[in-house]
């Protein structure tokens, strides 16, 4: 893109630094090349188009880390993926990722889909033919013979993990999915709070992505294999439902703690209509992640868009949730924008808006570190640069 300035009321340079008043962001060639106060860029830089937004607030775009392009959110997501064309599916990736940049979420990270869809549509992006967020994908998750989400074509033997990992690498995903539970989308899989590989079996995942380059994400819903996803040294542990095998919630201190000291990053979902739930669940679910903070277990922002509850265009119910759990507007800011980035490898790309890093960018009515909810209301979304 040619050289513009954007400026705004507030212009939040880091969630995590105090934001900048009367501010404006200079960007050129898809990248941000310096933020200061407006009065002073305008006058130096007279010759650029200054796009003035009054009210408004200049932040760094938004990143999901938990989506599937591929998926329908009303969709019985078995037949869906298992039967639909190729072309029918590519255009869906499409579409879904459409309505992500329009509602300011800037990168994303597929945690699966069938057949490298999303890859191929990740490098149409990347090379500018088509708009979209940025993404990272890890296609098809590992998971056992029958296991969850066995129809996206992921299942392996432990004997085959080297090989599948191998591959993954060599086809350029961006990170090894594995589901270390079973889960609620496939009914003749294990269920929600069962394990599916054993603690080897998940080193050896772990062991095999780090030879290629490659972080882990592990889908564990249950407290028995968030523990086991802890200790094999995953990178980031998905939904981390802490389901019991009674069906129950077990919050275990011991395995929290083990969790916390691990160094990976937990990824929570379903999120949807939160306000509507009956108030004993709420109230429990609200409890569930005050007891996680407590343990200082890190948290990023993802709603497992395409399933469940979550859908492309609505992360800001899993922000306003993170409030309603007592976080500020800014810690709010920080799980969806600079730590995610930070624990997603993105950290030197996008998060925050500084020189050199992409000209990734949000403009909303208001100010969103008075109220998470003026992330509902965009104004301008840039993503590398381009307008959505």
């Amino acid at each position: 893109m040619d050289a513009a300035l954007i400026s705004g009321r507030r212009v939040v340079v880091d969630a995590e630094r105090p934001p900048l008043d009367h501010a404006a962001v200079l960007v050129a060639d898809g990248a941000v090349v310096t933020v200061g106060p407006t009065a002073e860029l305008t006058a130096a830089h007279p010759e650029v188009v200054h796009h003035a937004f009054p009210g408004c607030t200049v932040l760094p775009g938004l990143i999901d880390a938990h989506v599937h392009l591929a998926f329908e959110v009303d969709r019985d997501p078995v037949p869906a993926l298992r039967d639909a064309d190729h072309d029918v599916l590519r255009a869906t990736v499409a579409d879904h990722a459409a309505a992500m940049l329009a509602a300011g979420i800037t990168s994303v990270r597929d945690l699966g889909d069938r057949d490298g869809l999303v890859a191929a549509f990740r490098d149409e992006v990347a090379s500018g033919s088509v708009r979209g967020p940025r993404v990272l994908t890890a296609g098809a998750p590992l998971t056992p013979p029958g296991g969850h989400c066995w129809f996206l074509g992921g299942e392996v033997e432990r004997d085959g993990i080297r090989a599948a990992v191998a591959a993954r690498a060599a086809a350029g995903l961006d990170v090894v999915k594995v589901m270390a539970s079973g889960g609620m989308m496939t009914p003749t899989g294990p269920g929600i709070a069962d394990t599916q590989f054993d603690l080897p079996t998940l080193q050896l995942v772990v062991a095999a992505a780090r030879e290629v380059g490659l972080p882990v994400a592990a889908h564990a819903h249950g407290t028995t294999s968030i523990a086991m996803a802890a200790r094999a040294g995953v990178d980031t542990v998905e939904h981390a439902g802490w389901y019991g095998a009674d069906g129950g919630r077990n919050r275990d201190d011991a395995v929290a703690e083990e969790l916390a000291a691990s160094g990976a990053v937990t990824v929570p979902t379903r999120f949807r209509g939160w306000p509507d739930w009956p108030a004993e669940e709420l109230e429990a679910a609200l409890d569930r992640q005050r007891w996680a903070d407590a343990h200082g277990i890190p948290v990023i922002v993802g709603n497992d868009a395409g399933a469940g509850r979550g859908r492309f265009d609505d992360l800001h119910d899993a922000l306003t949730y993170y409030v309603e759990v007592g976080w500020t507007p800014a810690q709010v800011l920080a799980a969806t924008t600079c730590r995610s980035a930070d624990a997603l490898g993105l950290g030197d790309v996008t998060g925050r808006l500084v020189p050199g890093l992409a000209a990734d960018l949000l403009v909303v009515d208001g100010d969103p570190l008075a109220d998470v909810r003026a992330l509902a209301r965009p104004r301008l979304v840039c993503a590398r640069g381009r307008w959505a």
